[in-house]
């Protein structure tokens, strides 16, 4: 008999940015509760507050006046005015969304396979916590963006414990960088770029598991040249959502790859998921009864999730066009998830038995009941993403664009969080060379002990220059006992 094990050898976890579940999937999947709107725009003149303040009005329908707010009555009526505060005169912009034709891949894996309808992001807040709990279970009690290092156990700590393997891929300072303890673990090297994962796809090399971090457009003149994270902020008017359309682009690839390598395909769980719903509008109510993670929370209990986000399963096991949950249901598994359901999955996958993550880990809901087919799939959807705008400055930064010798452009809080966590990093890489015997742990504390001042970079090309470096160094970077 068939067992899960069987039918998950490896899992590949994509998590993108800041897109709500109507926005991106409400007309495909249940166009009976969209507003009667215009089709959403992949640019927008100013992006969406995605505050925990500004996510608890949106919940609410009122602004907070203090926090912690209440939670309840949730109302699911403040995305509007929330964005009028924003750009006056746009608020009805965040009630839009896309129809199918224009997230082609996205809609294509959402009805050739399986779609969570009750994914919620973890809190209503920012995308450092939100992304947290997929790597730990918890936020470590912050509910917005705090440039720091993160010492809480991770689910990529406990599969290593258990002998199996895990592997990043990403392009530009990552915000995973956060947890030191994934610097540099033992000696194959853990850290990639998107290309390392095609390969390794088309090679039958995939660890257990692998997270895929989007590029956040760090690593040339203008973010939308290069990033495929589908935030917001890097999709203004005159990108001609060149970034948006990568996103898909990025998932085509990845797709693709796995499609044309059936005995790969067979034993691979592909997750899509965004980190939290970026200030776009959402219909359904998160849940309030959620289980702590633990007792750091101060000005919030953690008892509320945050708007729900789009999330795809796709695997040759999942029969096409699958709800989670079925309408009408026809299970009593609860298919209700946060981001702390990917931990728990692959926890209970490649590191049966080890200890939780947090309380809420501990009992979060696993969605390996999608793969239900006895045998798997010989029909696969086909994707075909948008044709991607032409980029006006293509070169990379390494070869010399003089497009980068003006001053550094501005950026917004998340991609500056980026820059400041990338010094850290780069800290902890100059002190080992200096001190190849000393410990990881002790190189560590003296980074936390004593961590660098912000660094100030004349030109852009000064800028990209060290982000690219820092990043290449973590991925190529030699094993240290």
């Amino acid at each position: 008999m068939t067992t899960i094990l069987d039918k998950v050898k490896h899992v590949i976890v994509v998590m993108l940015e800041n897109r709500s579940f109507d926005h991106m999937l409400g007309w495909l999947v249940n166009p009976n509760a969209m507003p009667a709107q215009e089709r959403a725009k992949e640019t927008l003149g100013k992006s969406p507050d995605h505050s925990h303040r500004g996510v608890m009005w949106q919940l609410l329908g009122h602004k907070p006046l203090h926090l912690p707010a209440p939670t309840g009555p949730i109302t699911m009526d403040g995305f509007a005015a929330s964005y009028d505060s924003v750009w006056r005169g746009h608020g009805s912009e965040v009630l839009r969304g896309f129809m199918p034709d224009q997230v082609p891949v996205l809609s294509a894996l959402a009805s050739g396979f399986a779609v969570c309808t009750r994914w919620f992001c973890s809190l209503p807040g920012q995308t450092w916590p939100n992304r947290n709990f997929a790597h730990a279970g918890t936020s470590d009690g912050d509910v917005n963006i705090v440039p720091r290092l993160y010492r809480n156990p991770t689910i990529f700590e406990r599969i290593e414990a258990a002998g199996k393997a895990w592997r990043v891929y990403h392009e530009g300072p990552a915000e995973i960088w956060c947890f030191p303890a994934l610097w540099s673990r033992e000696s194959r090297n853990r850290y990639g770029d998107h290309a390392d994962l095609l390969s390794e796809i088309r090679n039958d090399q995939l660890p257990e598991y692998a997270f895929v971090e989007p590029d956040h457009g760090l690593i040339f003149r203008e973010a939308f040249e290069s990033s495929d994270s589908q935030h917001p902020a890097n999709n203004p008017p005159k990108s001609a959502g060149r970034d948006f359309l990568s996103g898909e682009w990025l998932l085509h690839y990845i797709y693709t790859a796995l499609a044309s390598r059936r005995g790969v395909f067979e034993k691979t769980l592909l997750v899509v998921t965004y980190d939290e719903h970026g200030g776009f509008a959402d219909h359904v109510p998160p849940p309030s009864d959620a289980v702590a993670p633990d007792d750091e929370g101060k000005d919030f209990h953690f008892t509320l999730l945050g708007p729900r986000v789009p999330t795809l399963l796709v695997s040759p096991w999942i029969p096409s066009g699958l709800r989670l949950p079925n309408q009408p249901p026809t299970e009593t598994i609860d298919f209700t998830f946060d981001h702390c359901a990917i931990p728990r999955t692959v926890r209970e996958l490649f590191a049966p038995g080890s200890a939780p993550l947090s309380r809420r880990e501990a009992v979060a809901s696993m969605f390996l009941p999608a793969l239900s087919l006895d045998a798997p799939r010989p029909d696969l959807p086909v994707t075909r993403p948008r044709e991607l705008p032409v980029p006006r400055h293509p070169d990379r930064v390494m070869l010399g664009s003089a497009a980068l010798a003006g001053p550094p452009r501005p950026l917004d809080d998340f991609q500056q969080s980026l820059v400041e966590l990338a010094q850290l990093v780069d800290q902890a890489l100059r002190t080992e060379a200096a001190r190849p015997l000393a410990l990881r742990a002790d190189i560590i504390e003296s980074v936390l002990a004593s961590p660098p001042p912000p660094r100030v970079f004349t030109t852009e090309a000064e800028r990209q220059l060290y982000l690219y470096d820092v990043t290449r160094r973590l991925q190529r970077q030699p094993f240290r006992p």
